[in-house]
């Protein structure tokens, strides 16, 4: 399978089943996204589901890991984004860097987009310096050990 085959897959797999597990935005990311994939590289899709019962989105993910499991042989890994984007690095690698393969309303689309931009920007803004000390503590906490 190639790139091309697996977005056209994944697009009607979403097409046809984003309702029942209320998806309402897929995407596809990773080294598929990006054609860097290898013969034994896994499929790493994110979602976003208008529900925020934490038992149905765990059931929701799980069987949409399955599905495409089943669908695709090979493994996949289900990311789930939540409305707040809490987590700015791997969402936005998701979001902006990686493909939509579906949505249900282009402009809560470009609504999260925006906000996984935004997002990320303020992360950046804030977070090299973070980076920064916590990487010189972990090199100086392996000097001395």
């Amino acid at each position: 399978m190639n790139k091309e085959q697996l977005v056209t897959t994944v697009k009607q797999f979403f097409n046809e089943h984003a309702q029942q597990w209320n998806v309402t935005m897929a995407f596809l990311y990773g080294s598929w996204a990006h054609g860097m994939q290898r013969n034994d590289s896994d499929i790493d899709i994110a979602i976003m589901m208008k529900i925020t019962d934490p038992d149905e989105i765990f059931n929701n993910i799980n069987a949409i890991t399955l599905a495409l499991t089943d669908l695709l042989h090979r493994e996949v890994n289900v990311l789930y984004i939540d409305d707040d984007i809490s987590k700015p690095m791997l969402h936005y690698n998701a979001i902006v860097k990686g493909q939509v393969v579906y949505f249900d309303d282009f402009t809560h689309y470009v609504d999260v987009m925006l906000k996984a931009m935004g997002q990320m920007e303020d992360f950046s803004i804030f977070g090299l310096a973070w980076q920064k000390q916590i990487a010189e503590q972990n090199l100086k906490d392996l000097t001395n050990a």
